[in-house]
């Protein structure tokens, strides 16, 4: 690694807002350290490619945490750029089909779609792709109020309702049709989506959305999201408006192809990735791997997790033979996601690495760590959410203690998740916590958790039905799910 900084320039002084919003738009944003960068590239799809992966590798092999943090919107983001070295990496990215533009600042995000390999796979993949190539391309001309993100997938698992759009495809008489889910978003003031009184075919969701980004302009309020906007239009004054913008296209077929036409057999390996960060040495790892086993892709999903697909059966151990030379293949108990926090974001309140703390503290109590098997804990250092702690079995958000302003602090909630048929946000189990009391607290929770279990019930059971014993709503008011 060439951990140089001899060709640093100094930086310090402040950007104007205006060229603040510039450089994000661009995927451009300054570090907790002022004379350090990070750059966010958009990957449609999640996908990268053997030899995108190659030229990641060396971009992160000359920086000098020599890291590439995945996001929860199938993006990756390089840290520890000096910023006059930025349009140099930024062409050398471009030259592999990698690109910026868009994935920061008041643009439309990384459309998110989320693998499960059910009937209508095929589908969300072509419609994401479709909506990458059109949409998403005349967004890029536009100035919103906010950033703006869309969700497409088979299930609520892929978040449609915490996003400002979601997609979920339904089977009428006529044909797959489109329900549309708007005002939705996590954050410091979560907002559940609602859905509007329409159904659409794929060819006209994109002229849909474009509509929809046109109100969104022309009422939304600057800096404030689209959950805001429908919450103070209401719901159905919002569609008449969208409806007015709504031109239908005579002929827009959803003609992009799906990739997920996999090879007799073949089968998708999900690999963890506990830190949401890959070495140099794991990412020339996994451009190896991809070339040898499968198509030649890997897909990164919006749990920070990587699929290898059409890998055949009888190569499934050998792949996994050598992910775990570089510590990729090692199964965790915990699904761990953790956004960069205080270490390297600006934003950032609390460190976020504090997954082995943790798991120092639960193994040591056997009766616990025996029973915890597939739990999800999200760590967030700070309200923006990236790392979706209010969807997550235990949620981990930074906060600052009002009484105690300079002790690192948290909120913790418990329950959430986006599995099943009942997504729900988790509930603030105590706030705020000390960082140091973390790991005991955690703990606590669990015992209680095991206290309260009925059989062989995952901790996400348990808090599922408490929910109906107590009858709570199901968030997803009114007929959301198709039936």
């Amino acid at each position: 690694m060439h951990h140089n900084k001899t060709n640093r320039v100094n930086l310090m002084t402040e950007f104007s807002a205006q060229e603040i919003g510039a450089l994000r738009r661009q995927g451009i944003y300054r570090q907790r350290q002022k004379d350090e960068f990070f750059l966010r590239i958009r990957l449609p799809l999640g996908r990268l490619t053997s030899s995108q992966l190659d030229t990641v590798a060396s971009v992160v092999d000359e920086t000098e945490r020599g890291r590439l943090e995945l996001t929860t919107r199938q993006s990756i983001q390089i840290h520890g750029l000096a910023f006059d070295t930025i349009p140099r990496i930024r062409q050398t990215l471009e030259e592999v089909g990698l690109f910026s533009l868009g994935s920061g600042g008041k643009a439309v995000r990384n459309i998110v779609t989320f693998y499960e390999g059910g009937p209508f796979a095929g589908e969300a993949e072509s419609l994401t792709r479709h909506l990458n190539e059109t949409f998403v391309a005349k967004s890029l001309e536009l100035t919103l109020p906010h950033k703006f993100k869309v969700a497409v997938g088979e299930s609520h698992r892929a978040g449609l309702l915490f996003n400002d759009v979601g997609l979920l495809p339904v089977q009428r008489e006529g044909g797959l049709r489109w329900q549309v889910f708007v005002g939705g978003g996590l954050g410091s003031k979560p907002h559940v989506a609602q859905l509007l009184p329409v159904e659409v075919r794929g060819s006209d969701v994109s002229s849909l959305l474009v509509a929809i980004l046109h109100v969104f302009i022309m009422k939304g309020t600057l800096n404030q999201r689209l959950k805001f906007l429908v919450q103070s239009l209401g719901l159905e004054h919002f569609w008449e408006l969208v409806r007015e913008e709504w031109t239908v296209p005579v002929e827009d077929p959803v003609t992009s192809p799906s990739s997920l036409e996999t090879m007799g057999s073949s089968e998708t390996v999900i690999v963890d990735v506990p830190d949401s960060s890959l070495t140099t040495v794991q990412l020339y790892k996994l451009a190896s791997v991809a070339r040898r086993f499968t198509q030649g892709n890997i897909y990164l999903t919006s749990n920070r997790q990587i699929l290898l697909r059409d890998v055949l059966p009888e190569e499934k151990e050998a792949l996994l033979a050598e992910l775990s030379t570089v510590d990729l293949a090692t199964p965790e108990p915990i699904h761990w996601i953790a956004c960069p926090g205080r270490t390297l974001c600006a934003r950032g309140l609390i460190d976020t690495q504090l997954r082995q703390s943790i798991l120092n503290t639960l193994r040591e109590h056997r009766l616990v760590w025996e029973k915890i098997e597939g739990m999800s804990i999200h760590l967030s250092g700070c309200a923006s959410s990236c790392a979706r702690p209010q969807v997550a079995d235990i949620g981990i958000t930074g906060i600052i203690d009002k009484q105690n302003p300079g002790i690192p602090s948290v909120t913790v909630t418990v329950g959430g998740g986006l599995d099943g048929e009942w997504p729900v946000l988790g509930e603030t189990w105590r706030s705020p916590i000390k960082v140091e009391d973390l790991p005991t607290a955690l703990l606590i929770i669990l015992e209680n958790w095991l206290e309260k279990r009925e059989g062989q019930e995952t901790f996400r059971q348990t808090y599922l039905r408490r929910h109906r014993e107590k009858g709570s709503h199901r968030i997803q008011e009114g007929r959301t799910v198709s039936e």
